[in-house]
């Protein structure tokens, strides 16, 4: 037989108080983790609308630079910016962008001003810019730093040069 006695270690009981105060620190502790979450989800957010917006402006501008000088099938003329817009939502079909947030309004094609020289042509630089309302990508709305009440536009620019 075995004669020996096991030693329990009892475990300290809190009072009363004591339990309270741990549930109180447990909760400022999870409302700043739920914190701290949510403000990395958002940023994740507008990170990723940020790299959108610029994708669609380089394939916009990549599109415009490739066709400068084509003639299409509509009107025997030079590629223009109505052919590029209609390139554009299609490369943003598969995004959370609308047709109506990549419409004549919202995208710019411009030449940029290099030697005096502001036409565009083959061998200028050319510049395709996208502005967007950052606010229908935020749910935090005015708790984010740089964001304020009403429309908050971005823009994404891409310059590339004209070659042919």
């Amino acid at each position: 037989m075995n004669n020996y006695t096991s030693n329990k270690i009892k475990a300290p009981r809190l009072s009363r108080c004591q339990r309270g105060s741990v549930l109180v620190e447990s909760v400022f502790a999870i409302i700043f983790l739920l914190v701290m979450l949510f403000g990395i989800i958002q940023y994740s957010v507008i990170l990723s609308t940020l790299n959108t917006l610029q994708q669609i402006s380089r394939e916009g501008a990549r599109f415009y630079c490739v066709h400068f000088g084509d003639n299409t099938t509509n009107n025997n003329s030079l590629a223009d910016q109505d052919e590029t817009i209609t390139y554009m939502q299609q490369v943003a079909k598969g995004s959370f962008l609308t047709n109506n947030d990549i419409s004549a309004s919202t995208v710019t094609i411009a030449p940029v001003t290099y030697n005096n020289n502001t036409t565009l042509a083959v061998d200028s630089p050319m510049s395709v810019s996208i502005t967007y309302d950052m606010s229908k990508r935020t749910f935090f709305g005015t708790f984010v730093p740089g964001i304020k009440k009403g429309t908050n536009d971005v823009t994404r620019t891409t310059v590339t040069l004209i070659e042919h």
